[in-house]
C-alpha cells in the first residue's frame, strides 16, 4: 500500500485498544488472536490478514480502514490512483452515508427521473439538490478555470460549500 507504515499501523491498535481499557488478553478472548499476535502487530513486527484486521477492527469498535490507514486523508477514497477503486469507495461512502439507496425493483428496469436528470436504480437522498447544485458549478469551474487567479482555492471554496450545506442538513435531520 503506498503510504503503509506497519509500525504506525501496530500505534493504532495499541491506541484503539487502549481507549477501550482492553488489555491484550481480552482482545485476544473477543477476537480468538492470540496475545502473541496482537503483540507482534502492535510492535509492527508483523503483516495483518484481512480476516484479522476485521475481527479486531469489529473488537476494537473501529473501522478496518481507521486502523489500517488511520488519517481520514489516507483513505483511499482520497488518495487512489486506480479509477476503479476510488469510484467504489466514493460509491461506498455515499451508500453508508445514506445519500444514494438502491431504489425497489417495481420500475421495471427504466430511468427514473426526478427533475436532477435521470439515474437507474439508484435514488439519491436529500442531498440531490446540493449535489446537483455542486456538479453543476464544478462543470462551469473546469470550463473557465483558466480565467481564476486561484484555481484551487476557488475550487476548494465550492468544495467547503458543499460540505458546509450536507452538514448543515444533517444537524437538522438530527434535530427531527
Amino acid at each position: 500500500m503506498n503510504g503503509f507504515n506497519l509500525i504506525e499501523f501496530g500505534k493504532r491498535i495499541k491506541k484503539a485498544r487502549e481507549k477501550l481499557n482492553m488489555s491484550q488478553f481480552q482482545l485476544y478472548e473477543e477476537t480468538g488472536i492470540s496475545t502473541t499476535q496482537i503483540s507482534a502487530y502492535e510492535n509492527g513486527k508483523k503483516k495483518i490478514g484481512l480476516q484479522s484486521l476485521a475481527k479486531i477492527a469489529a473488537a476494537l469498535k473501529t473501522s478496518m480502514d481507521e486502523l489500517y490507514y488511520g488519517s481520514a486523508n489516507l483513505k483511499p477514497i482520497n488518495t487512489s490512483t486506480n479509477a476503479g477503486e476510488l469510484i467504489v469507495n466514493c460509491v461506498s461512502a455515499l451508500y453508508e452515508k445514506k445519500v444514494i439507496m438502491a431504489i425497489p425493483h417495481g420500475f421495471n428496469n427504466e430511468y427514473v427521473a426526478d427533475g436532477f436528470g435521470q439515474y437507474y436504480r439508484i435514488g439519491f437522498s436529500n442531498y440531490v439538490r446540493i449535489l446537483d447544485d455542486l456538479v453543476t458549478k464544478l462543470d462551469d469551474f473546469e470550463e473557465g478555470k483558466k480565467n481564476y487567479p486561484d484555481p484551487d482555492g476557488f475550487k476548494a471554496q465550492l468544495l467547503a460549500s458543499a460540505k458546509n450545506q450536507i452538514n448543515a442538513c444533517e444537524k437538522e435531520n438530527k434535530k427531527k
